[in-house]
């Protein structure tokens, strides 16, 4: 089913396009299964999702984390400088100068470190490597994710928003990468796009599910720190059970090969 899964392209040879002036140069792919040396095709449907059964344990986690991870992410970044407003009488305008430059500069450096720790993973050994890693940093994040929405010092909550947001975004690094180093070459995109649908769609219920918690649970605007810290704390522990399933799956694959 899966036969032509090369699709490789001479290095040299610009990428054709639209732009004719455009000298951009698409790097040589790895072949990651099969042998046959005939250019990649578009796979259907069926057998598109007949590849992601053949491993569901560990794509179904993979996009339940798609989802949850997003949640914790949309969820915070909705509800935080809320909180801070709320709860500690911060004007909107030294908020956006304590929350934009945190995201900014934690966001960027998890998202590096993430690469760091993965860049000499090969392909083989990439699975367990990064569901390993995923389940480990989604339990560290739960500290954080819960803690800053709790503490009593605005301070103490925006460090704790930056070492979150840096455990985050390494997780939203980590996931994508995964995605594309196990299945073939032409299928990337279309798998991308289909576990980047799923994840949405599950993450935007969080800020929903947040303000509902706050409005009709608790029924005090002061209490958005307990709605943040259930909702984002139970999404994060979601992932890290999901990614513990995900690293035994891979565990006993390649114990069986």
């Amino acid at each position: 089913m899966l036969r032509h899964v090369r699709g490789e392209q001479n290095p040299t040879e610009p990428v054709k396009g639209g732009d004719q002036g455009n000298d951009e140069r698409e790097p040589a792919r790895r072949e990651l299964i099969g042998s046959s040396p005939e250019r990649a095709i578009p796979l259907s449907w069926r057998e598109t999702f007949a590849f992601f059964g053949t491993r569901k344990g560990l794509f179904i986690p993979i996009a339940g984390c798609m989802g949850t991870i997003g949640a914790a992410v949309y969820g915070e970044l909705a509800w935080f400088p809320t909180y801070l407003i709320r709860t500690f009488h911060v004007s909107g305008q030294s908020v956006g100068l304590l929350v934009g430059p945190a995201y900014m500069i934690f966001g960027l450096a998890g998202g590096l470190f993430a690469g760091r720790l993965v860049a000499s993973t090969d392909a083989v050994h990439a699975a367990r490597r990064v569901t390993g890693l995923l389940r480990v940093v989604a339990g560290l994040a739960l500290f954080p994710a819960i803690a800053m929405a709790l503490v009593p010092s605005y301070w103490v909550a925006v460090i704790l928003f930056a070492l979150n947001t840096f455990l985050l975004t390494m997780m939203i690094a980590l996931v994508p990468a995964l995605l594309q180093t196990i299945v073939p070459n032409m299928m990337r995109a279309r798998t991308m796009a289909l576990f980047n649908f799923a994840g949405i769609t599950v993450a935007g219920l969080a800020p929903l599910l947040i303000g509902y918690l706050t409005d009709h649970l608790w029924r005090n605007e002061l209490a958005v720190g307990y709605s943040i810290a259930l909702v984002i704390g139970g999404v994060l522990f979601g992932t890290m059970v999901l990614m513990i399933l995900a690293y035994r799956f891979t565990v006993r694959e390649i114990a069986a090969a």
